[in-house]
């Protein structure tokens, strides 16, 4: 409503906008139907310029009535940009998955130092969790520290100091949010997949982010 100039304001969403005013006897009657662009709904009123704006959408055209859809609708239009930013989105996720889940599993076998539980073996080379440890802090296949040939004393408590490792709620956090890493990763390589018609460079991306990581780590 536009106190102002005593006019009320009615978007339809059929691409129209219905003016309603008042003549002197106080009688309400359709001043003049506004062509707006269609689905537009929400209306908003400058009260100072008296300029009305209504949000919506560039649509494509339809597709072509089935069967299961009779009445099918357009699909909001996509700007070049944001077309350009979706597929810079697909094609580095799928890159990088590789990397995400490999730093992602090393990573949260450190939240509880599983990495270094090979030390309790004397004289031990370090096993894959240590490896994959060691990559993961050094970005290069550099050995782990190998194990005193003499095992270690025992700590004076070893009960309490397994349970205070363990009874940390933070490293437990820390260790789903690892898990929930790598299980979104999954789940976005799933639905990357399920792109048909980039299916041909989803299966470029996920071999170039297996292939690249494997080639530097040989250098």
């Amino acid at each position: 409503i536009d106190p102002r100039l005593g006019l009320a304001f009615s978007s339809n969403g059929d691409g129209t906008v219905t003016v309603v005013g008042s003549d002197p006897s106080g009688r309400y009657s359709v001043v003049e139907t506004v062509a707006t662009r269609r689905r537009a709904r929400s209306l908003a009123l400058d009260a100072s310029t008296h300029r009305l704006y209504l949000p919506t959408a560039s649509f494509a055209p339809p597709p072509a009535p089935t069967a299961a859809q009779p009445n099918p609708r357009g699909a909001p239009c996509e700007t070049p940009e944001m077309k350009n930013i979706r597929l810079a989105h697909f094609y580095l996720g799928v890159f990088f998955a590789p990397l995400l889940l490999f730093f992602a599993l090393s990573g949260t076998l450190q939240v509880f130092k599983l990495h270094e539980s090979y030390k309790q073996a004397p004289g031990s080379q370090g096993d894959w969790i240590a490896w994959f440890g060691q990559f993961h802090k050094e970005q290069a296949w550099i050995p782990p520290k190998a194990a005193s040939a003499r095992p270690a004393p025992p700590p004076a408590t070893p009960k309490a100091a397994e349970k205070s490792l363990y009874a940390q709620p933070m490293k437990w956090l820390v260790a789903f949010m690892g898990a929930a890493l790598m299980l979104t990763t999954l789940l976005g390589l799933y639905i990357a997949f399920n792109y048909p018609r980039r299916r041909k460079g989803f299966a470029i991306a996920l071999g170039a982010g297996i292939v690249v990581p494997l080639a530097l780590m040989a250098l």
